[in-house]
């Protein structure tokens, strides 16, 4: 697997995808056939994730393919995903006249441009390409080394003028339109799933002939739980002490956020500069007695119902 960075605007342009591959180094052979002008980098061998460093880097890659000069900002929408808001990328964001604005937290899927209209043909089109590739190569396998050729059918497929304006003017970003959503969007669903799957179901009316299960008479000894007779203990409410503000939406390049960051960087700088690790050994310390009392209580259990 791979991760791809895709950047749209709302005039219809796109901006090269980023290619981040699970490898400690990038080689040719993996950037075959993709768009012109993508950007390839490497995680490490074992992830494919986006970093904060690697994001600094599709920032470059931004601001390379705009030409975004401090006179002429842009705004670079995104979700809040930690690794977008670190203090290097706003401080790389400010200097570069590129504004990083994020999407309300649980909101990305009815307001983002990607998700709304594009990158769902996209999907369709990458199945169809990998489905082309399988049956003009019988007995072999997709590999790492083809998938960046393949999203590159599909990418100039959906990736159009239509999909990307569309997708921009359906949520009301641009042209702008403040009643796109109505009060309905909002509301939350009266009936859950699992509600409407009981609903749906037939119950039984019990009757004097209706037989009784082996587990409620409990003359059967396979119908017997360890967790039925005796549950494991639950554990009380959570007690937050950091108390975490609300999340809600934010233009990161903002100057409150941008020296709020910097002032809780130099704090953890500071204890850590003072203690060292002797916090996070402290914090083992505590999971390894935890684990160690619940590994006891389970072994207590299950020889009082051997």
């Amino acid at each position: 697997m791979i991760t791809v960075c895709m950047i749209i605007s709302s005039v219809g342009n796109t901006v090269p995808p980023i290619f981040i591959f699970p490898r400690a180094g990038l080689h040719d052979s993996l950037m075959f056939g993709v768009p012109p002008g993508s950007l390839g980098l490497v995680n490490s061998p074992q992830s494919i994730w986006i970093t904060g460093p690697l994001f600094l880097k599709v920032l470059e890659h931004v601001k390379k393919h705009s030409r975004s000069p401090e006179e002429d900002h842009i705004i670079l929408l995104m979700d809040s995903h930690g690794s977008l808001c670190t203090l290097d990328s706003i401080l790389h964001a400010r200097e570069n006249g590129i504004t990083l604005d994020t999407f309300p937290p649980y909101c990305s899927h009815p307001l983002q441009p990607l998700d709304v209209g594009v990158m769902g043909p996209f999907k369709g089109k990458l199945h169809v390409a990998q489905h082309d590739w399988m049956t003009i190569n019988p007995g072999k396998v997709i590999t790492i080394h083809d998938l960046a050729s393949l999203t590159n059918v599909a990418y100039q497929a959906s990736f159009t003028v239509k999909n990307i304006t569309a997708a921009f003017a359906k949520p009301g970003i641009w042209p702008l339109r403040r009643l796109a959503f109505s009060d309905l969007d909002f509301e939350p669903s009266s009936v859950t799933p699992v509600e409407e799957e009981l609903r749906n179901q037939e119950i039984p009316i019990p009757s004097a002939r209706t037989p009784v299960a082996r587990e409620i008479s409990g003359t059967s000894k396979d119908g017997l739980s360890l967790e039925g007779v005796s549950p494991f203990p639950k554990p009380g409410l959570r007690c937050d002490r950091r108390k975490r503000e609300k999340m809600k939406s934010r233009i990161l390049t903002d100057a409150p956020i941008k020296d709020r960051m910097e002032q809780e960087a130099l704090a953890r700088a500071a204890v850590k500069k003072k203690y060292g690790n002797g916090a996070k050994n402290y914090r083992n310390k505590i999971w390894q007695k935890n684990v160690t009392k619940s590994l006891s209580l389970s072994m207590n259990l299950i020889k009082k119902f051997q």
